[in-house]
């Protein structure tokens, strides 16, 4: 194998084959010699070197794609999409300088294959000018040169026009100039006056003052002077409403291709010299994007510089224009000989029509998860509804019985209120026993308050029966405090036993 161009240093970085095809066709290919001449024998060793996609082309390409695609859907139908499939070789930049003699369109600096917007513009525009100067409106199919200048520009040096501008007035050049010429000063005739007469009003502010309002009265004759007079084409001449984006194609197995010419007659085409069968082919390989590659096409509109009619037409002009041009035209280099042939994988409407259908499908699968939430919403409400319901028969059951209750504690005598509260109250101490010293301190309050109220009551026999519930609730939570020595539980014991023998005598 050769060597590249490079800075021996610089070998290093591409041992890895990291580099985008671009970079290795334009920069590092390794096809040279020591001394810098290209033997013939390896030009086709070093193209192999260039096919292959690496990872981060392959990565970069995804992005650029997935970047147009996101800006195609929010500018939506400003937007003409068409997905294709190439039905044989592409190429495109063969006449770019290069040492492999023909060259090959790389955008920089991402090295990546691309077909430029103003080629796909180019192409277009030669197809929206041959059914523009087609002979029945049948074969027009919608195009006439009004729409064809809205669309995309009035060109001084306009083929459509008849103008060879800068190219040699060959015999052939200049009678196909002349067939353009005829055609279009046909075409022109079949326009309505009024349409004719629209177009004219919207460019003569261009035109100089002395020749504004001069063609009104024959609008006809402003179109057909556009042939003769470049000054007045110069004047008028503007940018149409449609502008191209790159395209970049996805080959088939993220790899470029290679094809070959095969000349038989090198020295009868190069040095004159008389042809004969005896003379070896000399192949002249070339680098080409393969068949079965994905090209996407996205043409934006301004539809605001539109005349009113052309604003709901253009996507079907377009979608014609691209017919014919898959069908007659091709895209790229050398396709007089078949290169650059397409086919519509999804035409723009159907694209359109399938974004459209996904964006119904998502609105109906949000309206329907909208219904659902809205059925649970109304589902827990009702169920907090019944659990707020039932709370409230609850808290309704419960006063009840709390003031059935009060009812019934009012009802009773005021002694047997005063037990009831200080049972209520020692409930807490019924829980844990024995009782500490702080915890008890609190209880022998309690009881000491009860007797000094019961001590009070007339009756005997209430004052028997106070006492006797105080015996019974000191033999269950203690006489004393839990750990008190012998001869202190004794004192405390018999002096609570004391209160209690007071309590059954009275204050009386």
């Amino acid at each position: 194998m050769g060597i590249p161009a490079i800075p021996d240093y610089l070998n290093k970085h591409l041992a890895d084959g990291q580099s985008p095809p671009g970079h290795r066709f334009c920069l590092y290919l390794p096809v040279w010699n020591n001394d810098w001449s290209i033997p013939k024998d390896r030009k086709k060793e070093a193209l192999d070197h260039v096919l292959p996609f690496c990872q981060s082309a392959i990565d970069l390409l995804k992005k650029i794609h997935k970047r147009q695609n996101r800006t195609a859907d929010g500018l939506g139908k400003e937007v003409y999409r068409v997905e294709t499939k190439s039905s044989s070789p592409f190429v495109t930049g063969v006449g770019m300088e290069h040492p492999m003699e023909n060259g090959f369109a790389f955008l920089s600096p991402y090295g990546l294959p691309y077909l430029p917007g103003s080629g796909v513009k180019g192409v277009l525009r030669k197809a929206a000018e041959e059914l523009a100067l087609m002979d029945t409106e049948a074969d027009r199919k919608g195009w006439d040169m009004i729409a064809l200048w809205q669309l995309f520009g009035l060109e001084a040096a306009s083929a459509s026009l008849g103008v060879i501008g800068k190219l040699p007035r060959v015999e052939m050049l200049t009678a196909m100039a002349t067939a353009r010429k005829d055609a279009y000063l046909a075409a022109i005739q079949e326009l309505g006056r009024d349409d004719a007469l629209a177009f004219l009003k919207a460019v003569e502010a261009a035109l100089p003052p002395r020749k504004r309002g001069q063609y009104h009265d024959n609008p006809h004759s402003f179109l057909a002077n556009l042939v003769t007079d470049k000054k007045l084409r110069e004047s008028v001449s503007f940018r149409g409403a449609l502008a191209f984006w790159d395209v970049f194609p996805q080959p088939l197995g993220n790899k470029l291709g290679v094809d070959i010419l095969n000349p038989h007659h090198s020295k009868y085409y190069q040095d004159g010299e008389s042809p004969a069968d005896c003379e070896s082919p000399v192949p002249n390989f070339f680098l080409v994007v393969p068949p079965e590659t994905d090209f996407v096409f996205h043409v934006q509109c301004e539809r605001k510089r539109l005349p009113e009619g052309l604003r709901e037409k253009w996507r079907k002009l377009l979608q014609v224009a691209f017919t014919h041009a898959f069908d007659w035209l091709g895209f790229g280099a050398k396709t007089a000989v078949g290169y650059g042939a397409m086919r519509v994988d999804k035409s723009a409407d159907e694209i359109l029509r399938q974004k459209e259908q996904e964006e119904k499908e998502r609105l109906a699968r949000q309206e329907q998860e909208l219904l659902v939430r809205e059925k649970e919403q109304a589902e827990r409400e009702r169920i907090d509804r019944e659990r707020e319901a039932l709370e409230q028969a609850r808290r309704e059951a419960e006063a009840v019985e709390v003031a059935r209750r009060q009812a019934e504690f009012d009802a009773l005598p005021e002694i047997e209120k005063n037990m009831r509260r200080l049972q209520e109250q020692l409930a807490p101490f019924e829980e844990k026993s024995p009782l500490d010293k702080n915890r008890y301190a609190d209880f022998a309050g309690i009881m000491n308050r009860f007797a000094e109220t019961a001590k009070s009551w007339p009756s005997v026999e209430d004052r028997e029966q106070a006492a006797k519930l105080m015996e019974n609730i000191l033999d269950r939570l203690g006489w004393t405090p839990a750990g008190l020595k012998k001869n202190k539980r004794e004192k405390q014991e018999q002096k609570r036993r004391d209160m209690i023998e007071a309590l059954r005598r009275g204050s009386h």
